[in-house]
């Protein structure tokens, strides 16, 4: 079998082990001097997703670097699984691979599709701790009751990455249920969620809309079927607040979690 085609069966083969439909799925992308090169590299990346228990359903490499994206020849394929939302995440060995630009306008785009994105160098022994604290997952999703569920799957995907999976019910119930507010009582059409470190055992979620009405902690009575989010979000959180931005409002909460993290 030449050796195009035995790439294209690896391929095919890891992108359909093991899917499901509840983990995280990913695409994998790099961008290399020579083809001697892609075998190695992107064995790696497969093993970081495998690692974290991400579906992978692509594996997919150039060695063209020219600036223009769009113009490598498979990168439009991996481009096309985060535009339609197959794909929740890109890992990459370094955004090197992915922008000879301003990697800020990359990392708005692949936030503008609701997409995160991984590499496997900010995670070596010795640098991983100091990589982690501090560093956030976050998406732009649709103001739809299915945003919910892919908010839920960030949250599981950051805390897989920062070991603390132990804190994985609380922090996905605080989401859902401010995710839940955006959804029946913002404006426009998207919410901005984020998922962040901000100690060893201490995670912030925080959902942005467009309304600029902030929410109240209100005394549910026993046959109300709402106004128990709120109640639930403080009785599972450190701290949490609402304040005011230009465009809308953010609402945050922070969340400790005991028995894992590094």
């Amino acid at each position: 079998m030449p050796r195009s085609s035995q790439e294209s069966a690896r391929r095919r083969a890891i992108a359909h082990t093991a899917y499901s439909p509840d983990r995280v799925s990913v695409v994998l992308y790099a961008c290399l001097p020579t083809e001697s090169d892609a075998e190695p590299v992107m064995d790696a990346l497969a093993d970081y997703a495998r690692a974290r228990d991400w579906n992978v359903l692509d594996i997919l490499h150039d060695i063209d670097r020219c600036e223009d994206l769009d113009n490598r020849r498979h990168w439009p394929t991996a481009r096309e699984l985060l535009v339609t939302g197959r794909a929740s995440g890109l890992v990459a060995p370094s955004e090197i691979h992915l922008t000879t630009g301003c990697r800020e306008s990359f990392r708005r785009w692949l936030s503008s599709v609701g997409a995160f994105f991984a590499c496997p160098a900010e995670h070596t022994p010795g640098e991983r701790r100091g990589a982690e604290l501090g560093r956030a997952y976050s998406a732009i999703l649709p103001r739809t009751e299915a945003s919910v569920a892919r908010a839920r799957r960030l949250v599981t995907t950051s805390l897989r990455a920062w070991s603390l999976e132990a804190g994985n019910a609380d922090v996905c119930l605080v989401m859902s249920e401010l995710v839940t507010n955006a959804v029946r009582h913002a404006r426009l059409e998207v919410v901005h969620v984020k998922v962040s470190r901000l100690g060893p055992c201490r995670v912030r979620v925080a959902v942005v809309d467009r309304s600029r009405s902030m929410p109240r902690l209100v005394r549910a009575g026993v046959g109300d079927e709402s106004g128990r989010g709120l109640a639930a979000v403080a009785g599972c959180s450190a701290a949490w607040g609402a304040e005011a931005v230009p465009w809308g409002k953010r609402v945050w909460a922070d969340v400790d979690v005991y028995g894992g993290g590094l």
